[in-house]
């Protein structure tokens, strides 16, 4: 697996000659880094071409209020063209009504996995 990184939280992962891309919100709180983060990314995927990407989201202890969801709702129905699979680690407890929440707004569904290597096997097959 061989990454490359646009900043610190965003990063292309290459494996088997498949690119996905990294979204790394882990430990981080809802606010101003976390608005500018999904900026940064939406613009990223927005440039793609559409259907092509595999993402992998990482919310490892994160955790959501509900700005931050509608943020998410919103960043997930833009990115939908664009995006072919998705899967999340760190989903955990209430962050699981969360994704769901997420995952009805934007007609998108993702694939939970309990490891970055785990989502990264299963995006590779998609």
């Amino acid at each position: 697996m061989r990454t490359s990184a646009l900043n610190e939280r965003i990063q292309f992962i290459e494996q088997d000659g498949r690119h996905i891309i990294l979204l790394d919100v882990s430990n981080m709180p809802p606010g101003d880094e976390f608005k500018q983060f999904i900026e940064d990314a939406k613009h990223l995927i927005h440039m793609q071409q559409k259907n092509s990407m595999l993402t992998l989201f990482d919310a490892t202890h994160s955790y959501f209020d509900k700005e931050t969801i509608d943020i998410l709702k919103d960043f997930a129905a833009s990115n939908r063209p664009y995006v072919r699979a998705s899967a999340v680690v760190g989903i955990t407890g209430l962050k699981k009504m969360m994704l769901d929440i997420v995952s009805k707004f934007s007609g998108r569904t993702f694939k939970q996995c309990s490891t970055r290597e785990e989502a990264v096997e299963w995006l590779v097959k998609q």
